[in-house]
């Protein structure tokens, strides 16, 4: 399995590297702080990605362009993405929008090493 993190904020970046290694050690995870380095990264990735987790709240492309964006590369169709957002109220403005622009789900952010486990097993499950 591969996953794919897009988030410009390198703490949580290191959070979801470390919960994805311990609990899927198996499992091969690629990140990136931007968009367009993830973009230009997967349109080649063969494999694609099984999933894709993005933050909403990106600084030079949002989320919602760069889900759009990925959603253009024929390969990462079947790819399932996730959007992540710090903020309820994103979360619930945008939940409707993200679901019909092809996200697979969308969650708030954990705040812990431990609420990102908890995130990937309840998205991804147990392997």
């Amino acid at each position: 399995m591969m996953i794919a993190l897009i988030d410009d904020d390198v703490e949580d970046i290191d959070f979801m590297g470390t919960a994805v290694k311990d609990n899927y050690p198996d499992c091969q995870c690629i990140t990136f702080t931007d968009c367009e380095t993830a973009l230009a990264a997967l349109v080649t990735t063969i494999p694609p990605p099984d999933y894709i987790f993005v933050d909403v709240n990106m600084n030079k492309t949002d989320g919602e362009q760069c889900l759009q964006d990925i959603r253009k590369i024929s390969h990462l169709r079947e790819s399932r993405i996730v959007m992540m957002s710090a903020s309820m109220h994103i979360y619930e403005k945008g939940q409707r929008r993200f679901l019909d622009s092809g996200a697979f789900a969308i969650v708030e952010k954990p705040e812990s090493l431990d609420g990102y486990g908890k995130m990937f097993v309840d998205i991804i499950g147990h392997l």
